[in-house]
């Protein structure tokens, strides 16, 4: 795991798994960007059933009481920096970027409280309020039938997506 963190007062640890990548210049490096998050769902998965196992011995590796380490709960979360357009196939596991997750720990009353909030998906960008899809006709037939490329236009700035991600942390209930 790339990041263990604990949380005495909610009885959470959260297993992170980080991945660092280059913004995608083609369709091509989309999927395979999009491949890599994936796989560290996968590992990240792996990890927290490896540790959800042995949380008496986590804990006393964080100098932590284990005598109630049966009520601890363990969770995990994969972090991507500089790229965020993909979701986990598995919800129990929110992939989010650095920036959600800065957001999301500093704001977040208890780290149950964040994990309940991150795979509740609600601080996604919302269609039509922060972003919509576009679709535009190229200039090129296959078949006898014009080819359309979709894509999406922001509708705000990051300044007020930032702020809804706030809003949402804020008006969380678990």
């Amino acid at each position: 795991m790339d990041l263990l963190v604990a949380d005495r007062g909610s009885q959470t640890l959260l297993v992170c798994e980080l991945r660092w990548m280059l913004q995608p210049g083609d369709p091509r490096e989309v999927q395979n960007r999009k491949n890599a998050c994936w796989q560290k769902t996968n590992q990240l998965e792996r990890k927290v059933r490896w540790l959800r196992s042995r949380v008496t011995e986590a804990l006393q590796v964080l100098e932590i009481d284990t005598s109630d380490a049966v009520n601890w709960h363990v969770e995990g979360v994969v972090i991507i920096d500089t790229f965020g357009g993909v979701l986990s196939r598995n919800p129990e596991y929110p992939i989010m970027t650095v920036q959600a997750f800065t957001q999301g720990m500093l704001g977040a009353a208890s780290l149950r409280k964040f994990v309940s909030w991150a795979q509740s998906l609600c601080w996604l960008p919302q269609e039509h309020v922060h972003f919509r899809v576009v679709s535009q006709s190229m200039p090129l037939t296959v078949m006898g039938k014009n080819l359309i490329a979709h894509g999406i236009e922001k509708l705000c700035s990051l300044r007020v997506y930032r702020q809804f991600v706030e809003q949402t942390i804020a008006a969380f209930k678990p």
